[in-house]
């Protein structure tokens, strides 16, 4: 499709959203009606497939940028929350968001098998063909080699930074975790991808420091934040394979039905992840990579997001 047919089909709906957004700005939630407010979801999460199509096809465009913007403020809309929701919001991560979660528990296993056994193939593949996979991995090696140079497995994180490091990296996983989920509309093949790059990523880093005899420390400045960081991942790595199932097997119902109801669930499995998020991301920031705590306190520490994990979502797979 063309730049300027891709606008001209989509750009109704972004008029939608854009219109919702401002009349939440300025009247809140309570001027919306349910099916408005349903709307608006599902036309946030169109949106962010808009958006990871436009980056991959049309880069840099003023199509990129405008929803970019619009994608900002509408997750800016979503994430306010008004006192009069508040009691709406707490149900939802109290309640709906873990029997969500077991519900759909199958997609999610599907993105840990496949994040997971591509950072196993990687990890041990680094002592096989180092170079080879050393080239497909986002990090780059001199990034590792200055780390382990240092005996440090992650960048010194110290007080004064911390409130910006946990800012940052709050954000980056929030634009990862999006794209992991939006490109799935495309048959599920992007959250594949964003998978296993990732997968690949986390495989190398491993290889790597277990090669300079430095995994123990790794998996101290990983594990504390990671048990929450990579659930998150491997939901909304879930929601976007069941984006890519509806396309593929929208089942009696027209596809773009089976979108449209599927990507409600999927959607709001995206919404609840972001809590693990905002907590995986304090603990990165304040005390993950903080060098002067020692390992055997973060590996330690490990305890708590595991016990959390299992008592706020796990514990519900053998309730369903």
């Amino acid at each position: 499709m063309r730049y300027e047919e891709f606008i001209d089909t989509h750009e109704g709906r972004w008029n939608q959203l854009h219109h919702l957004s401002q009349r939440i700005k300025t009247q809140g939630y309570s001027s919306l009606t349910s099916e408005e407010l349903d709307s608006f979801l599902l036309l946030y999460r169109q949106a962010c497939a808009d958006l990871a199509y436009v980056r991959t096809n049309f880069p840099h465009s003023r199509g990129e940028e405008y929803l970019n913007s619009l994608v900002a403020t509408a997750h800016g809309q979503l994430s306010r929350v008004r006192p009069t929701s508040l009691k709406r919001v707490v149900d939802f991560y109290v309640r709906v968001f873990p029997r969500l979660f077991a519900k759909n528990a199958k997609f999610v296993g599907l993105a840990f098998l496949i994040f997971m056994g591509t950072a196993a193939i990687s990890g041990v593949g680094m002592g096989y063909n180092r170079e080879f996979f050393m080239n497909i991995s986002p990090i780059p090696e001199y990034v590792l080699e200055e780390r382990a140079d240092r005996g440090s497995v992650g960048p010194n994180m110290d007080e004064f930074i911390a409130p910006i490091t946990s800012s940052f990296v709050l954000v980056n996983n929030i634009q990862v975790s999006i794209m992991t989920y939006g490109t799935g509309i495309a048959l599920g093949l992007g959250t594949v991808f964003y998978l296993f790059i990732n997968g690949v990523m986390l495989g190398v880093v491993t290889g790597f420091f277990v090669e300079r005899g430095m995994g123990i420390a790794l998996m101290a400045n990983i594990l504390p934040h990671g048990i929450l960081e990579l659930t998150a991942i491997f939901i909304c790595g879930g929601a976007g394979l069941m984006l890519g199932e509806a396309v593929i097997n929208p089942g009696e119902v027209p596809r773009s039905q089976a979108v449209q109801e599927r990507g409600k669930e999927a959607t709001q499995l995206v919404a609840g992840s972001f809590l693990l998020l905002l907590i995986a991301g304090v603990i990165e920031g304040y005390f993950s990579f903080v060098e002067t705590i020692s390992n055997e306190v973060k590996l330690s520490f490990c305890v708590l997001p595991a016990v959390f994990l299992y008592v706020y979502l796990l514990r519900h797979l053998w309730k369903k």
